[in-house]
């Protein structure tokens, strides 16, 4: 199972599978309210919207009718991706295998635009494209990433605007509401980064590795979930380091998430943890 798409009143749950189907769950019960026959597994997570539910299932990019699971547009003949889409409720973005950052209408299907973020022999684009990407949006550019940095693309056109270089696929890119984007490489490098021109505002090194899991932002503080199973506390003022907590002895590849005062991630255990976010945001450190 990938990651769940939630409804937006959190009363249904999207949850894709590999044996080729997505389910809607009851958020309250788990009982299977529809379930939709991709012809392939689901490997990415569902993009919600109030009506719509996207996703990739093989080579196919799918939008099914929330409340019922029925059919309404496919798009066939893409690669294979993992991600997840973006969408400003009126275009669907995404990126997958063949090495294409592509734009859809969110009612139709029918594409937009196109652009070619990897170019090489067959091997070269499956392997480097943005195959795991979670496209986020801000500022009038689509946030599209590869294993080796990533574009800013026009969100009208396709046209590039600029490029950070850079792993940052893996850990999911966050955008804040001042106009800027945190953006983490694999290897735990923390970037904030100007949406409209590329410009780096801080770099944080924070020496550990991040792979999968990423970060989530609360108050003043961006939280940096490790793949070993600490959280790294950096102020978004700055980027300085503010202090760090171990809170598992397992692996970590899940994207932590905050609700209300808690900071809630899972690791490979399968066990999941909610950690109390200091009360006072300027405090000496973690739990201070």
């Amino acid at each position: 199972y990938r990651r769940p798409g939630v409804s937006r009143d959190g009363r249904t749950l999207f949850v894709p599978s590999a044996d080729r189907h997505l389910y809607a769950l009851d958020a309250s019960t788990g009982l299977i309210g529809w379930r939709f026959a991709a012809d392939a597994p689901v490997l990415s997570q569902p993009l919600v919207t109030p009506e719509l539910v996207v996703f990739i299932a093989g080579e196919r990019l799918l939008a099914v009718h929330a409340a019922s699971g029925e059919l309404a547009w496919a798009v066939p003949g893409r690669g294979f991706s993992a991600g997840r889409a973006g969408c400003d409720g009126e275009r669907v973005y995404t990126a997958a295998a063949d090495g294409f950052a592509r734009a859809h209408d969110l009612r139709t299907g029918r594409e937009a635009w196109s652009h070619r973020m990897v170019s090489g022999d067959l091997h070269r684009v499956t392997l480097y494209s943005g195959w795991d990407d979670v496209i986020t949006l801000g500022a009038g550019v689509v946030l599209a990433a590869t294993v080796s940095g990533t574009e800013a693309l026009e969100a009208a056109t396709g046209a590039p605007r600029w490029t950070l270089p850079g792993s940052t696929m893996y850990p999911p890119t966050v955008v804040l509401g001042d106009g800027t984007a945190l953006f983490t490489t694999e290897r735990g490098l923390l970037t904030r980064v100007g949406l409209a021109d590329g410009g780096t505002v801080w770099q944080a090194a924070l020496g550990v590795g991040v792979q999968n899991a990423g970060l989530a932002v609360a108050g003043d503080s961006a939280w940096v979930a490790s793949a070993d199973g600490q959280f790294v506390r950096v102020r978004l003022a700055d980027g300085r380091e503010q202090g760090s907590v171990r809170y598992t002895l397992a692996q970590c590849y899940s994207a932590p998430a905050v609700t209300g005062d808690t900071l809630v991630a899972g690791d490979q255990d399968g066990v999941v943890h909610g950690l109390r976010l200091p009360a006072d945001p300027q405090g000496p450190g973690p739990y201070g």
